[in-house]
């Protein structure tokens, strides 16, 4: 159902926010609550901006159908917050000179 595919994509994105060992042992609460399998795991890192994404192989159990996806954490600190205002500052002005 779309319900449970909502939900699924809903607990693959709360995964990129686990810790990285949890998250490698796919053992954190929003894994288990994807209800899914996953192979081929590899966490992408950028320690200087604190940003993170996986990348996987899942198999939801509601379709069996394996999926590649990409899933990426948001800002989480306030040293995120500050370093990317500028940068989004300058893609609104860039967005508004292209309409």
């Amino acid at each position: 159902t779309n319900d449970a595919l909502n939900y699924f994509y809903y607990a693959i994105a709360g995964a990129s926010y686990c810790a990285k060992h949890n998250l490698t042992a796919w053992n954190c609460a929003p894994c288990e609550r994807s209800n899914a399998t996953i192979s081929d795991l590899k966490v992408h890192e950028n320690r200087s901006y604190g940003s993170r994404a996986f990348t996987a192989v899942v198999t939801p159990r509601h379709s069996m159908k394996p999926e590649l996806v990409l899933s990426w954490r948001g800002t989480e600190t306030l040293y995120n917050w500050i370093v990317r205002a500028p940068k989004r500052s300058e893609e609104r002005a860039e967005n508004a000179r292209l309409c």
